[in-house]
């Protein structure tokens, strides 16, 4: 155990740069962009140790990229895009460290969409990355986001998952 602070707080911890990994082979990224498309963009919450931790989705560019912000509206605020890059579905994450990981879809089974890092730029050896991250809403609605962060030799995974935030009424006063 490496003793990470979970990145979506981003706080910097003494880390060396991540190992370098055989790269996955990536797959078709067409049907879980139509999924993650269809079924994210909201409010999502978890609680983590007793502290609610907010990520939001929403569509933006024409419907092509689908942005991630966590936290929003804090100082502890950072984003990630989501994004089709030809057949391959591309994630990246603007890390609060100050790196920014990048990800492929790798492989898909059932309702979890895995993705694995191919390269990170503007990393310090002082940070770990974002390395491999698994998304998926199961049958209950829940988004579970299982990910890894690496550096060196070493990895830490932790699990959230998220409840969708109920949508306000419209008045239609």
């Amino acid at each position: 155990m490496i003793g990470l602070v979970l990145c979506t707080a981003c706080a910097t911890v003494p880390m060396s740069p991540p190992r370098p990994v055989e790269i996955d082979t990536p797959i078709a990224g067409g049907p879980s962009w139509q999924a993650f498309a269809q079924a994210l963009p909201g409010r999502w919450v978890a609680s983590v140790e007793g502290h609610a931790l907010e990520v939001s989705y929403r569509l933006t560019a024409r419907n092509t990229v689908l942005l991630e912000t966590w936290m929003p509206g804090t100082p502890a605020e950072t984003v990630s895009v989501m994004h089709l890059d030809g057949e391959h579905l591309v994630f990246t994450h603007y890390c609060g460290q100050g790196n920014q990981p990048r990800l492929r879809l790798v492989e898909r089974a059932g309702g979890a969409h895995v993705f694995a890092g191919y390269d990170v730029t503007d990393l310090d050896a002082n940070e770990s990355a974002l390395a491999r991250l698994v998304l998926g809403v199961d049958g209950d609605g829940r988004l579970r986001r299982v990910e890894t962060y690496e550096r060196a030799d070493e990895h830490e995974t932790t699990t959230l998952v998220f409840e969708r935030v109920p949508s306000a009424p419209v008045n239609s006063d």
